[in-house]
């Protein structure tokens, strides 16, 4: 019986082992994709080409009352496993709104959160909210240039999964 036991304490640091290192390597491909400089739909495109990234998605839509929107995603690899990199764009008129993100479908957001929080060195969240589908969104300011950090965790609806964004909206 003590063997059983040893053995299933194992398994379970091994798994928490796997989820610190899984949240480690997101945050730092984070930090290397979206922080640093301003968010520009163009830089981001040529980060991604530069690091050789497979791009998944290209969506543009037609302007719709005045609002043109168009978003790009590519796969990146990492040790721990791969994730999205996203990027996203609205303009209307002369105002426009940047989003730089990632998005992982093997990570529970309520592991993740605390890596995040201490990673990034974040304070409390400015909101907290959670969606009529039991989805968590929670935001935090970030720098000085008006930028929100967001972190939806969308495990309830789609086990697990997170989406890590920068968001740069108008004033």
């Amino acid at each position: 019986m003590r063997p059983i036991c040893v053995a299933l304490v194992l398994c379970c640091l091994l798994d928490v082992s796997h989820a610190d290192e899984r949240a480690s390597s997101l945050i730092s491909s984070f930090k290397t994709l979206c922080v640093g400089e301003q968010l520009d739909f163009a830089k981001s495109e040529a980060k991604a080409a530069a690091m050789g990234l497979a791009l998944r998605e290209d969506l543009q839509r037609p302007p719709e009352n005045g609002v043109a929107t168009r978003a790009k995603v590519w796969v990146v690899h990492l040790k721990t496993g791969e994730h999205e990199f996203v990027i996203a764009e609205s303009r209307k008129e002369s105002a426009q709104a940047n989003i730089c993100g990632i998005a992982a479908t093997d990570v529970r957001g309520h592991e993740f959160r605390p890596e995040l929080v201490a990673a990034m060195k974040l304070g409390p969240p400015t909101s907290d909210d959670i969606s009529t589908d039991g989805n968590r969104v929670t935001r935090w300011p970030f720098g000085s240039d008006g930028l929100n950090l967001q972190l939806q965790d969308l495990s309830p609806r789609l086990e697990p999964s997170i989406h890590l964004y920068l968001i740069l909206r108008p004033k």
